[in-house]
């Protein structure tokens, strides 16, 4: 196959010159119109791309700019008659040009320009073949490679203590239950000091048509929750539509586990006026912090013999007085305006620092609770000093 040089220049007779000026081995075709070269360049593919800087309307730059956007490994040349550096900056900025050609060329040196330019062509396009074969084999190994990896993973299926830890998992126990179970480190039930939080959407039921990304609002508040517990190390371990419970400490870590409660309780609510803000909704929530002491931590196991095979169920809890204590006193701000996070005495005695801003509420007598609990509160910005003498009135029974 020739190669194939396209030449533009609105005079015809450096047209006539150029084409003149080279052999039989390549083939060259003319243009005085750039805009009918770049409709025939879509139809065939040149090796070089030649064009006079100076013609009416467009320049050689802004032309050979354009054709890269059809062919851009094509090799372009710019003719120009002026010695000027910020055209050679300009076009190789723009334009990628590989070489110039001074008016009045020299025959000898214009064929060793396309030549070299020719040669570049052929050492580009077999770079960019090779590149291509070497993505298509990368390809292939990475395919194989997958297929290896399914069938070491099939094979570990096959073993036994692979196919315990899948029956436990269709069990859905939390995954930290079963790496303890599978490194025999705990027995169930327990008891355990535990940190909790809760909160408990306030007048959800205005929220409950409201959605969010085609999702329930009710469900996306949960979502923020769940997350913000994660990240910091805990569990949520049950939700309801409007209301979630969540704990941290139940197996030992480096982190404080009332630290980590606060933060989400404080990241929490500022994502909760995010939401809001974002969508133009309103929603507010009292949270609640507490240690939960003696917790009873268990697994609770249905099995039951159907027509389709013995299913088991699983499922995790911690039950004690403290954790009923919690969503009692989260209830208990729900009287005032915003988001507002409320504490017992042990939660905020097991903290590193002192939160600012708290509030004491004084001691108050929850229904089922044997003890009074002194409650501490870190108010939203909307409370005023009137709600807080207001909430520190109430002594009946919540």
């Amino acid at each position: 196959m020739k190669p194939l040089i396209f030449y533009v220049d609105d005079e015809p007779h450096n047209l006539t010159v150029f084409e003149a000026a080279l052999g039989d081995e390549w083939e060259v075709l003319t243009f005085d119109n750039p805009m009918q070269a770049l409709k025939e360049m879509d139809k065939k593919t040149p090796w070089i791309i030649v064009s006079d800087q100076r013609m009416p309307n467009i320049s050689g730059v802004e032309f050979l700019e354009l054709s890269m956007k059809l062919h851009p490994n094509a090799v372009r040349m710019i003719v120009t008659g002026y010695s000027d550096e910020n055209l050679v900056v300009e076009s190789v900025r723009r334009a990628k040009v590989f070489d110039y050609i001074r008016k009045p060329w020299d025959y000898d040196d214009l064929e060793k320009s396309l030549a070299r330019g020719i040669e570049f062509y052929k050492t580009d396009t077999e770079r960019i073949r090779l590149q291509e074969e070497v993505k298509k084999r990368e390809e292939e190994l990475k395919t194989r490679n997958n297929e290896l990896l399914q069938m070491t993973v099939d094979l570990e299926k096959a073993n036994k203590n692979e196919i315990k830890m899948r029956q436990e998992l269709e069990c859905w126990v939390p995954p930290f239950v079963l790496w303890a179970i599978n490194d025999n480190k705990i027995k169930f039930p327990m008891k355990k000091d535990i940190v909790g939080i809760t909160f408990d959407i306030i007048n959800s039921s205005a929220i409950h048509e409201i959605k969010v990304k085609e999702k329930s609002l009710r469900g996306e508040i949960i979502r923020l929750f769940s997350e913000l517990i994660i990240k910091h190390g805990g569990w949520r371990e049950s939700h309801t539509g409007d209301s979630a419970y969540g704990h941290f400490g139940l197996f030992e870590d480096s982190q404080n586990p009332r630290e980590a409660a606060l933060a989400v309780a404080r990241e929490f609510r500022v994502a909760l006026r995010s939401l809001c803000s974002v969508n133009n909704i309103s929603v507010e929530c009292g949270i609640a912090l507490h240690t939960a002491k003696d917790s009873v931590v268990d697994i609770h196991t249905v099995q039951l013999n159907t027509p389709k095979g013995n299913i088991i169920q699983k499922s995790f809890d911690t039950t004690s007085s403290d954790i009923d204590l919690l969503h009692r006193i989260e209830k208990f701000v729900h009287t005032l305006p915003g988001t507002n996070i409320i504490m017992t005495k042990d939660f905020l005695h097991g903290l590193n620092q002192k939160p600012e801003n708290i509030i004491a509420l004084g001691s108050h007598k929850f229904l089922g609770q044997s003890n009074m609990a002194e409650l501490y509160l870190i108010p939203s910005d909307r409370v005023k000093p009137e709600d807080i003498d207001s909430l520190k009135q109430v002594s009946k029974a919540a």
